[in-house]
């Protein structure tokens, strides 16, 4: 058996329905901590938390645990622009309301500026996160399809408020600042990229209006950018410098005869091969170096619920081997985890022996659709097996990293991997809404892992802060920390909250969390295995928000 959580459940959920029960606009405001309410409406805005808390019985917790702090300012409220946690649930999301729901993420880092890119539910937008903007992002620019900034968009209804669930940005290796944006895209309004060279007057470059998709990435290769759209039908590759040089083009390419740019050299260079049901839902991409050579491998995984082992579907890395053919080629490098599989990151960390290629990703329990796994597999024997000698290229225990089991686990959930000076992490997210803290054993709905421990062995590090039981819950005792103290049915949480990816750029950790873009830092010494999990027990603690109240 084969089911599939839909779009139209996702975003049915986002609009604020636990259960399937709407949320009316007097449980909305009366919040509270009960089940079907969104607590804190009447606290908005969000202010990041104090760094100790008192509890009643339980003495004064530091939220702030080592090398983690509030990057935004102390006692101030989140900048309303950042802050859609006053978001009922009943009114229409995005531009014209000012509650534009936050879900995918990206950034620019380079000797042209560093600027973060955000899709939301009706588009995207642009913020400068260099120099004195590091900790206070300066909206720059967005670009929303309800008041017509797309070439076509449709018609907002009440099942439509989502139509972008994710970004990709990357410059030209030869044109720092020349950004190139590629964002997905639900129907009818599809896969487009856009010109992003000056940040504040973003275009459109391109659309394909026929495609349906949920998740994006970008590379360069061979000279040129390309993007890679997850989609309902498989991967499909943009060139992206494609669509610059034609200059602003539409289509539907399940239809046209003559392509954007030529049918010898189009835009749309056509689906890549994979899975018996050719079906994608998340997809990465790594640019490596083996051998002297530049290859392109890319990660996917199709994030349908799947009950019958054996049929080949879960993660699949693959090469490609042409991707300037039409359509690009590929080879499989590895197939496995034959389970129900969602976000996947494929990554290299610079070790002392050479570089290290990892897989992370989550996949559901064994037949189980409501609780996952993270897992961290080492792939280097798939990608430069010369380095590795003796190494397998399987996902085996052996190869395995790193697992932790998840908490409640929707039909999204997400990985990200960055560095914060050379220093790895990955961040793990799940939309969840309504979600509740974690009793018991019970595991929070994201994870920040410090990575460090990859190259040495010893453990790594789920960077999270001290924790206490809420007094105010009449249930069973919630846990509340840095993850779960901003969860719908914590004390001080916010009901539409849902963690949804997270970036370092330098020392800050810029996240996206529906209602919410806030801002991290990281405080430890460079290359200092310690400055996360000093004492052996506590471990650094992100940001953490509060109701205004």
């Amino acid at each position: 058996m084969r089911t599939h959580i839909s779009r139209f459940n996702l975003a049915i959920a986002a609009l604020g329905l636990c259960g399937l029960v709407v949320w009316s606009p007097a449980a909305a405001i009366a919040g509270g901590g009960e089940p079907g309410t969104i607590n804190c409406f009447d606290g908005s805005p969000a202010i990041p938390i104090d760094q100790f808390r008192t509890i009643p019985g339980q003495g004064t917790v530091e939220l702030w645990p080592q090398s983690f702090q509030p990057a935004d300012p102390l006692a101030q409220a989140l900048p309303a622009e950042r802050d859609s946690t006053s978001y009922a649930g009943f009114e229409q999301p995005g531009l014209l309301s000012g509650n534009e729901l936050f879900w995918g993420i990206d950034l620019v880092s380079n000797s042209a500026g560093s600027y973060l890119f955000t899709a939301y539910n009706s588009g995207f937008q642009i913020w400068n996160i260099g120099g004195a903007f590091q900790t206070a992002p300066q909206w720059l620019s967005q670009r929303d399809g309800w008041i017509g900034d797309f070439d076509t968009y449709g018609v907002p209804h009440a099942h439509e408020y989502f139509k972008h669930w994710d970004i990709a940005a990357i410059d030209p290796v030869s044109s720092p600042g020349s950004t190139l944006v590629a964002l997905a895209g639900d129907g009818p309004v599809g896969p487009t990229i856009w010109d992003a060279a000056q940040k504040t007057a973003p275009f459109q470059l391109y659309q394909d209006t026929s495609r349906v998709g949920e998740q994006v990435a970008a590379a360069n290769f061979g000279g040129r950018s390309y993007a890679f759209f997850a989609l309902n039908n498989g991967v499909h590759v943009y060139d992206m410098t494609r669509a610059r040089e034609i200059g602003p083009c539409f289509e539907a390419t399940n239809q046209a005869v003559n392509l954007c740019g030529g049918n010898s050299d189009p835009v749309w260079r056509g689906r890549i091969e994979s899975w018996p049901y050719n079906r994608a839902e998340y997809v990465n991409v790594l640019e490596a170096t083996v051998d002297g050579q530049a290859r392109l491998f890319m990660i996917v995984s199709d994030g349908l619920f799947d009950f019958n082992p054996g049929n080949g579907l879960g993660v699949e890395i693959r090469e490609i081997t042409d991707v300037t053919a039409l359509p690009p080629t590929s080879d499989v490098v590895l197939e496995g985890l034959d389970n129900i599989s969602h976000g996947v990151e494929l990554f290299s960390i610079v070790e002392d022996a050479g570089p290290r290629r990892y897989y992370a990703g989550v996949i559901n329990s064994a037949g189980q659709t409501s609780s996952g796994i993270l897992q961290i597999y080492d792939v280097t024997a798939c990608i430069d097996p010369a380095s590795v000698p003796g190494q397998a290229c399987s996902f085996n225990a052996v190869n395995r990293r790193y697992q932790v089991q998840l908490g409640v686990l929707p039909s999204s959930a997400y990985v990200h991997f960055s560095e914060s000076n050379g220093r790895p992490f990955l961040y793990q997210s799940h939309h969840t809404l309504c979600s509740l803290p974690p009793t018991g054993n019970e595991n929070n709905i994201e994870h920040l892992l410090d990575l460090v421990g990859l190259e040495d062995g010893s453990p790594i590090v789920d960077v999270r802060g001290e924790e206490y039981l809420d007094p105010n819950h009449s249930g069973p005792a919630r846990r509340i920390d840095y993850w779960s103290s901003y969860y719908d049915q914590a004390t001080d949480g916010f009901g539409a909250l849902a963690p949804h990816g997270g970036l370092f750029n330098s020392s800050y950790f810029y996240r996206v969390a529906q209602t919410m873009i806030d801002v991290h830092q990281f405080t430890g010494d460079v290359g200092d295995p310690d400055a996360i999990f000093a004492d052996g027990f506590e471990s650094g603690d992100t940001s953490r928000w509060r109701c205004g109240r």
